[in-house]
């Protein structure tokens, strides 16, 4: 009998929230606690800690997985738990898989992208409820493959809400250097939007849906969307369902101002897909080969590698917690 099944492994970023994790934490572990929510809790101590400590943890019997953080958190804790479940691959019956696991968050910082995806409130008292409740629902999870950031040697990186390529995920690159160097202010994803919209030049690439090549030439910006919100609250991908087995794309050939100053009162609603210039597809899988010059990746708000790189919907989905509460049956994690 495997004694942490009903266990929250707890991942704890002490950096999240500009310091106030913390605070935060000792506030939801007592409600956690007096709602007989077991957790296990520990702390990282660095940049790709948590995914070394939901690596380990899922080794040992762990199945329920609980980021307190942002979704770099969850991106790392998220890796942690694919990197196991990839290790047990070639185990026949005792694979396990991607469906043995859950992955919930108490929100911490200002982005919480993922949180928005999945229709839960920012908010600290309904993600608890929720917990509380054993219920849930399942998202997909997307492979990326991609080539390492300084060798030709490939890399395996995880996504569970949006990733991009070229400007989108040049953007993700200089807000995570100035979060490092301290920079706390709001905003801070339109300020870097702002200082390189015009002075980023672009990229040569190949983009294939599902093993069909769709377009070659010029390409501005890509992005690939499990869900629908990134950047702090922006709508890249504003139709993406995050359990419809297909990743929502929307690909850029140029930026011109007009586009730019049509395209960006629209990017915080719903209403992105009606600008002209824009091109969305949905696709199960998504490869982007460059000719010429390699550009960056970003899974998730992190960089990941370069391309080429190929985007995949796995077959198997990962338990989450519901958007609405009693609309489901209980679901219950299955324990190898």
């Amino acid at each position: 009998m495997n004694t942490f099944a009903n266990t929250w492994f707890t991942i704890l970023n002490p950096n999240a929230g500009s310091g106030k994790t913390m605070s935060v934490w000792m506030k939801a572990e007592k409600r956690l606690s007096d709602g007989g929510v077991r957790t296990r809790v520990k702390t990282t101590d660095g940049p790709g800690h948590a995914a070394h400590l939901a690596f380990e943890a899922a080794g040992k019997g762990y199945r329920r997985f609980l980021a307190v953080g942002g979704d770099g958190t969850v991106h790392e804790t998220l890796q942690g738990i694919m990197r196991y479940v990839s290790s047990t691959e070639d185990q026949g019956d005792r694979r396990v898989k991607v469906s043995d696991f859950a992955l919930a968050v108490i929100p911490i910082g200002s982005g919480n992208d993922w949180l928005r995806s999945l229709d839960i409130p920012n908010d600290l008292d309904e993600v608890i409820k929720r917990l509380e409740a054993e219920q849930f629902t399942t998202q997909d999870v997307v492979k990326v493959t991609s080539q390492g950031l300084e060798s030709e040697e490939r890399r395996v990186s995880y996504m569970a809400n949006v990733g991009g390529v070229g400007f989108d995920a040049r953007i993700c690159d200089i807000v995570n250097s100035e979060k490092e160097a301290g920079v706390t202010r709001k905003m801070i994803y339109f300020s870097a939007v702002k200082r390189s919209v015009f002075s980023y030049k672009g990229m040569t690439v190949e983009i294939l849906a599902d093993g069909k090549s769709i377009y070659s030439g010029p390409c501005f910006t890509i992005s690939v969307g499990n869900g629908r919100f990134s950047g702090g609250g922006l709508r890249q991908t504003p139709k993406a369902e995050i359990n419809d087995g297909a990743v929502d794309v929307l690909f850029v050939e140029k930026a011109t101002l007009k586009l730019v100053i049509t395209a960006l009162p629209k990017v915080l609603g719903n209403n992105l897909t009606d600008c002209k210039d824009l091109h969305f597809l949905r696709c199960k899988s998504l490869e982007v080969r460059p000719i010429g010059d390699s550009e960056i990746v970003e899974v998730d708000g992190e960089v990941v590698g370069r391309t080429g790189v190929l985007f995949e919907v796995l077959e198997e989905k990962l338990n989450v917690l519901p958007s609405v509460l009693g609309r489901r049956k209980k679901k219950k994690i299955k324990v190898s």
